[in-house]
């Protein structure tokens, strides 16, 4: 969803733990790409044009390109957007990626930029 005027962008914590969990999400929703897509949607983290870009992809690319466009659409989403991401996680049962992104070796751990792109 782009920023709306006023409105705050996704804490940099938490676009980190989307980030250092990438792969993670990846391999383990990639078979659950529209489940996660519409309960994000039904959370109105995700508006029309958010999930009509995922659809998009969902139709022409593989499984991995279409969690990626969702993660990238989330990582640029309102504040809050992290926390209605994990609790959709928890209401599709994905209750062992909610420990994982939620863990606290998983947040206490830095990213060191380099400037690189990546």
């Amino acid at each position: 969803m782009d920023q709306e005027k006023g409105r705050k962008p996704m804490s940099p914590q938490d676009q980190k733990q989307i980030q250092k969990n990438w792969g993670f999400l990846r391999e383990n929703l990639r078979d659950h790409i529209t489940l996660i897509r519409d309960a994000l949607f039904a959370k109105m983290v995700l508006n029309t044009v958010d999930k009509a870009k995922i659809d998009k992809v969902i139709k022409t690319d593989d499984d991995d390109t279409a969690i990626d466009e969702l993660l990238k659409i989330l990582m640029r989403s309102d504040d809050g957007s992290f926390e209605k991401f994990v609790c959709c996680l928890k209401e599709c049962g994905f209750h062992h990626m909610v420990t994982e992104l939620c863990s606290e070796d998983n947040q206490d751990e830095d990213i060191v930029t380099t400037g690189e792109g990546g």
